[in-house]
């Protein structure tokens, strides 16, 4: 039997300086029919918080007009910690049509060098559990799923999803998977944690990010130029029943649309036969 084809993506974040339109064009060009949207693109929202519906009917225009399907966005500020703006987002995301909304929990730093006090960091993951619990039947009642990733932290493990997600104790609440950061933030194999966690099973889509060099060293190539083994990744979430979005979050070039669109196409080529896509691929003349 066939291996089912899973839906390649990429997040239109690393042309956060590029208007939006300029991002779809691009992530189109490559050879991606799905998109993940980042909210604030050439300095400026791409929508408001509380849109009319001419607005959020024109954003989704925009976007199917470069033949792309939207499927996530990344939760705008204070969605994690008060419920207006997170009812914000999940009404965009149900407008829209996006069936996942990607967060992260609480930082546990001040700033680099120096840690919040331990009663202040576990009142934030006291405050976050009460937070995605009544948030949860909000997303539920939406049809939008609440897709936490690692980022340190509450969610920094695929041990510390497992816990978190299990405590909230909702099917709208599961996990987004991204390798480049467990083994950033954490220096963890990240395939090792994905299968021994036992997280597999709750993750409904991946943020696509390579790494090298491990703990702490902020290289993040094109995808299949790095650490990771996407391979290894995708044969253990196909293992545990996962048929979500695979989105290119990162992959570090020159700050050009140019070089993002050509940087994105390497990562389609690499990554289509993984995802089982029959496409053409890119078309843009930097393929």
């Amino acid at each position: 039997m066939p291996t089912r084809s899973l839906p390649l993506g990429a997040h239109t974040l690393p042309y956060r300086k590029e208007p939006l339109e300029r991002a779809l064009q691009g992530i189109a060009g490559a050879g991606y029919r799905v998109v993940g949207l980042y909210t604030d693109h050439a300095g400026s929202p791409i929508i408001p918080l509380e849109p009319t519906a001419a607005q959020t009917s024109a954003l989704r225009r925009t976007i199917n007009e470069a033949g792309l399907t939207p499927v996530t966005m990344f939760a705008r500020r204070g969605a994690m910690e008060q419920m207006e703006p997170l009812r914000a987002d999940l009404d965009l995301c149900a407008a829209l049509g996006m069936p996942l909304l990607q967060a992260a929990g609480p930082w546990p730093f001040v700033r680099a060098d120096q840690r919040k006090g331990e009663m202040r960091w576990y009142g934030e993951i006291e405050q976050l559990l009460r937070h995605l619990s009544a948030a949860a039947p909000e997303a539920e009642r939406r049809g939008v799923t609440i897709v936490l990733k690692p980022h340190r932290g509450a969610t920094a493990t695929g041990a510390d999803l497992v816990d978190l997600i299990g405590r909230v104790g909702s099917p709208a609440v599961r996990a987004c998977w991204d390798a480049g950061n467990v083994r950033f933030y954490e220096g963890l194999d990240s395939e090792d944690d994905l299968e021994r966690s036992g997280v597999a099973p709750l993750v409904k889509s991946v943020c696509i990010k390579d790494q090298r060099g491990g703990l702490g060293v902020a290289e993040f190539p094109v995808p299949g130029e790095g650490e990771v083994d996407h391979a290894r990744m995708l044969k253990i979430l196909r293992a545990a029943g996962f048929t979500g979005p695979l989105l290119v979050e990162r992959l570090d070039t020159e700050p050009t649309a140019e070089a993002i669109d050509a940087a994105l196409a390497r990562a389609y080529a690499f990554l289509a036969p993984l995802a089982g896509e029959q496409g053409e691929g890119a078309t843009h003349a930097g393929a």
